[in-house]
C-alpha cells in the first residue's frame, strides 16, 4: 500500500479477486456531511487513478468513516470500568490493518486475564479530554456550528429542482424536508433532521444519501438508517 506525499493524500494498492486484478484507490477526505460535492471528490479520485495509472472508469466506488479519538490513540479495551465484559476495539484513524491486527492480540490477552502493557495506554476509560482538551473544544465547536448553521441557515431548493434520481433538502409545506426522486421518478420525503440529536442532514450527491455533518450519521434515500450514531429511521413525510 502507498500513500503519496501532498496535502490532500491519496493512497493506491492492488487486490486480485477473481483472477481480475484491480487498483484501489483512495483520497479526499472530509467530515460527514461536510463537504460541497461528494460527486466532484470522486472525480477527483478517478482523475488521479487515470493519471498515473493505466486505467479506465471505476468499476466500484464507496465511502467509509475513519474514526479517531483525541488523543489519536485507539480505544481498545472494556467498554467501561462497570461494563469490563464488554470489549471495544475503534477508532483506528484509517489504520484498520494494522491497529486491527494488534487489537485482536490485546483483547485476547483482556480476555485471558493475562497481565498487558498496553492494557492502561489504550484503555477507552484512560480520561484523555483533561489532556486534550484543545482538540476536545475544537471537535465540538465544530458540531455546534454544523447544528446552529443547519437550523438558520437554511439552503432548501425547490421540489420543482429535484431531477429523476436525484434528491436535495426542499422546503415542503414550510417545512425542510430530505426529498429525493428515483428513476421512475418516484417521490421519497423525509423529515430532514438527524434523529440522533436533532441536527439538520445535507445531500450527498455522489451516493444518494442524507448524511448529518454534527455526528456522522448517515441515511438512505428513503430515510433508513445506514450508519452513525443515529439509531432510528427518519420519519416519512408522504
Amino acid at each position: 500500500m502507498a500513500i503519496s506525499n501532498s496535502d490532500s493524500p491519496y493512497t493506491f494498492r492492488f487486490s486480485k479477486t477473481d483472477n481480475i486484478d484491480f487498483l484501489i484507490v483512495g483520497g479526499q477526505g472530509h467530515k460527514v456531511g461536510q463537504s460541497n460535492s461528494q460527486k466532484e471528490g470522486y472525480n477527483k479520485i478517478t482523475d488521479f487513478a487515470k493519471k498515473y495509472f493505466n486505467v479506465g472508469n471505476p468499476d466500484y466506488r464507496w465511502s467509509a468513516q475513519d474514526y479517531k479519538s483525541l488523543d489519536l490513540i485507539p480505544y481498545i479495551g472494556s467498554l467501561t470500568s462497570k461494563d469490563e465484559k464488554i470489549f471495544v476495539a475503534t477508532g483506528f484513524n484509517k489504520w484498520g490493518m494494522s491497529n486491527g491486527s494488534f487489537a485482536s492480540l490485546l483483547l485476547t490477552d483482556l480476555i485471558l486475564n493475562k497481565e498487558s502493557k498496553y492494557k492502561k495506554i489504550f484503555n477507552p476509560s484512560r480520561g484523555e479530554i483533561k489532556d486534550n482538551i484543545k482538540s476536545f473544544v475544537e471537535t465540538n465547536l465544530n458540531v455546534a456550528k454544523e447544528l446552529i448553521k443547519g437550523k438558520i441557515l437554511l439552503d432548501e431548493i425547490s421540489l420543482d429542482d429535484i431531477k429523476n434520481d436525484d434528491g436535495g433538502i426542499v422546503k415542503f409545506n414550510n417545512k425542510r424536508v430530505a426529498a429525493y426522486k428515483d428513476i421512475a421518478g418516484n417521490l421519497y420525503l423525509s423529515d430532514s433532521t438527524c434523529t440522533h440529536l436533532g441536527c439538520e442532514l445535507e445531500y450527498n450527491n455522489a451516493d444518494k444519501s442524507f448524511d448529518c455533518p454534527c455526528h456522522g450519521s448517515r441515511f438512505s434515500y428513503d430515510g433508513k438508517v445506514i450508519e452513525g450514531a443515529a439509531k432510528s429511521d427518519l420519519k416519512k413525510v408522504i
